[in-house]
């Protein structure tokens, strides 16, 4: 597939398996790409070819370039099979060499395809992100249902997660499409039945999930008790793990009512006393373990963006406690 890309971009690329690099990459780094040595227009570089069903983010993609860079001595190219928009602008900001075979092709002072896919629109709108409910749905799945196999039908989804039906029905429509629920059988009620144990749908999913968190701002509290919120951010991550906790505390809410000035007073920059508070595109408080908390796998796609190596360090371990 590769070859072929690059002969549509007028490239006969010298292509094989790099043996020597293989040899040099960490195990983390193994598992998650396939080193090849390559010539592509005039250049000699290492493409690292991501492994099938894995999805490193931009941040980690960033780290990675640097670490290979160092190691190989070589320009490395990363081959995806998949690049949603917004993970390619953060990769074309940062300077990042990447290939998507007969999607596009960034190499920085060379050669530049950015084009839409060709004639398969289905297969780049499968590339977009799933919608706030879908993925609520989602993560409820993988972390509040006891049992993969045991069906749930839609109208019961909805009392669960308090939307409507027609916005669950949109929801499973989503799942059906990215392949990570059965067809429905036909009849009245709608069941749903989830394709696959939990961690491989985590990996599937793992594209088309985000952040959560759709506006955060500081707030000064005052000597009351705040409304219900979890903590989140940093917060939640030193909870989860060993990262230190920070002075400044952050919680998350759904629906954020505009503040009484009795209880919380909104400030434009961090200051002593103040509380960051976010709100998310979904109620934290459906997917929380311990009433205090927000889940682990929302609060890793919160963080995953970030370079901060104590925090992709704390996230690794954050996701070794996930009960898969």
């Amino acid at each position: 597939m590769l070859k072929e890309y690059c002969a549509e971009l007028g490239a006969d690329p010298d292509l094989s398996p790099d043996g020597e690099a293989k040899l040099r990459l960490p195990i983390f780094l193994s598992q998650l790409y396939e080193p090849f040595r390559a010539k592509l227009f005039g250049r000699e570089m290492c493409l690292m070819m991501v492994r099938q069903g894995k999805h490193p983010t931009p941040a980690e993609l960033e780290k990675h370039a640097s670490l290979l860079k160092n190691l190989l001595g070589r320009e490395v190219v990363f081959v995806l099979d998949v690049l949603p928009s917004f993970d390619r602008s953060r990769l074309l900001k940062r300077s990042i060499p990447f290939i998507v075979p007969h999607r596009q092709m960034f190499l920085p002072g060379g050669t530049i395809d950015l084009r839409e896919v060709h004639g398969k629109p289905r297969q780049e709108k499968s590339a977009e992100v799933f919608a706030m409910p879908t993925q609520l749905m989602f993560l409820h799945q993988l972390q509040k249902r006891a049992g993969e196999d045991v069906p749930f039908a839609l109208y019961e989804w909805a009392t669960a997660l308090g939307y409507s039906r027609m916005t669950i029905s949109r929801a499973h429509k989503e799942l059906l499409e990215a392949g990570l629920v059965n067809a429905a059988q036909s009849g009245k009620t709608v069941t749903v039945r989830f394709a696959g144990q939990r961690r491989d749908l985590w990996e599937r999913a793992s594209p088309k999930l985000r952040s959560p968190v759709q506006h955060e701002g500081y707030f000064r509290v005052k000597d009351v008790a705040l409304p219900p919120m979890l903590e989140a951010g940093l917060t939640a991550l030193a909870h989860y793990s060993d990262l230190a906790d920070g002075r400044q505390r952050t919680l998350a809410t759904w629906r954020m009512v505009p503040p009484s000035p009795n209880v919380v007073e909104p400030v434009p920059y961090r200051d002593t006393g103040t509380v960051l508070i976010q709100r998310w595109g979904y109620p934290p408080a459906l997917l929380t373990e311990d009433e205090r908390t927000v889940d682990r796998l929302s609060l890793f796609l919160s963080l995953r963006e970030s370079a901060d190596e104590r925090i992709q360090s704390a996230l690794a371990q954050l996701m070794e406690g996930v009960k898969w």
